[in-house]
Formats: structure tokens, C-alpha cells, sequence
């Protein structure tokens, strides 16, 4: 009974979130974080995909955390979505390196196409993760947004 009820509630919200006229599937929420309380109640908590949504293009933050950590100085890398006055969203890197790092030696920009060049490096101690080694990109974006550079 209870996880009709669910379902139930699932498939009215996306209905209210894509707009469709028609019952949408509870599948249409697979973008999307999602949990109920004890009471039935229905939360958004994240989303799912980390993508990056640059004037249309979409970044995949895991490709340029990879060309991140290929660098030999760079011990760990984080890519995070950062306002940007005209295209949304742009990338932002946090890195933790092995010594001090000109951004400009990382040379991501010259190894990428032009919508997913890092716009933003910080420098810090550690990447915050979950115990299974996620990056809790949450706590990085809850930092002061910075504008893009």
C-alpha cells in the first residue's frame, strides 16, 4: 500500500516537473536524488548525473578529473559546476598536489574542446569524500560560489 503511494507521488511530481499532460513513470525521476520520510513525504536531495551543463554542451566532470590526474603533481581532483555570467554553469577544478602547482602548468585548455576548458582552479588540503571514495561534490559547492573566470 505504502509504496503505491509512493509511486503514486513520484509519478505526479514528474509530471509537474517535465510538464507532460499525461501520468509520467516514476522513471522520468532518474535524474534525480529522491527519498520519502516515515509519513510518505517526498524529498529531492541531488541529482544523480554530475553533469555540467556549459551553452548547451554538457561536461563530464570524471573525463576532466581524469586529464587532472594524469599531471605527476596532481595527487587528487575534483571538477565542480561554478556560476558563469553567460553560459550557466563552467567547470571548476579542485586539486590537491603533490607540491605547488602553476594552474597554467596543468595544460588541460590545450587537451579539450573549447566548452570544457576549466575556467577555475583551487587549490586545497583534500578532496572530501564518502568512505566508499565518492567525492562529496555537495561540500564543494557549498564553498562561496566564485565567479568564472
Amino acid at each position: 500500500m505504502k509504496s503505491n503511494r509512493r509511486a503514486s507521488a513520484a509519478c505526479q511530481l514528474a509530471q509537474l516537473l517535465t510538464g507532460t499532460p499525461s501520468p509520467a513513470s516514476p522513471q522520468s525521476l532518474a535524474c534525480l536524488k529522491f527519498r520519502f520520510d516515515d509519513n510518505g513525504f517526498f524529498y529531492i536531495v541531488g541529482r544523480l548525473k554530475e553533469l555540467i551543463k556549459y551553452n548547451g554542451y554538457q561536461v563530464a566532470p570524471a573525463e576532466l578529473e581524469a586529464l587532472l590526474l594524469g599531471h605527476p603533481d596532481v595527487l587528487d581532483a575534483a571538477i565542480v559546476p561554478i556560476a558563469h555570467p553567460t553560459a550557466g554553469e563552467a567547470p571548476k577544478a579542485y586539486v590537491v598536489g603533490r607540491r605547488f602547482i602553476d594552474s597554467q602548468q596543468l595544460l588541460i585548455a590545450a587537451r579539450v574542446a573549447p566548452h570544457k576548458r576549466v575556467h577555475a582552479v583551487e587549490f586545497i588540503e583534500r578532496i572530501p569524500k564518502r568512505p566508499s571514495g565518492n567525492i562529496l561534490r555537495r561540500e564543494l559547492r557549498s564553498q562561496p560560489m566564485a565567479q568564472a573566470l
